[in-house]
């Protein structure tokens, strides 16, 4: 809802839903892309790194549109081709 994009920062669930992505999709986007960065796109809601994130909406949702996505076929292959493009 418009109301909750009032604040900077929401948490993964509704910053999923607002990306029409799972919750587990955004998370694994973080730890597995550069995709987001840390005190950019998101923050810890607490002093450990097992606090729950928070987003902040504006940023992750520029950061998300302009990532440059691979190919599927070049996710997986682990640099096994990198000698013949």
């Amino acid at each position: 809802s418009v109301a909750i994009m009032n604040s900077q920062w929401i948490d993964t669930a509704t910053m999923a839903a607002h990306l029409g992505v799972h919750p587990k999709t955004l998370k694994r986007l973080k730890n597995t892309t550069a995709m987001f960065q840390e005190g950019t796109d998101y923050r810890f809601a607490g002093a450990s790194t097992r606090a729950p994130l928070q987003w902040q909406w504006e940023v992750t949702e520029e950061s998300f549109t302009r990532f440059k996505r691979m190919d599927p076929s070049e996710v997986e292959t682990y640099g096994g081709n990198d000698a013949n493009p």
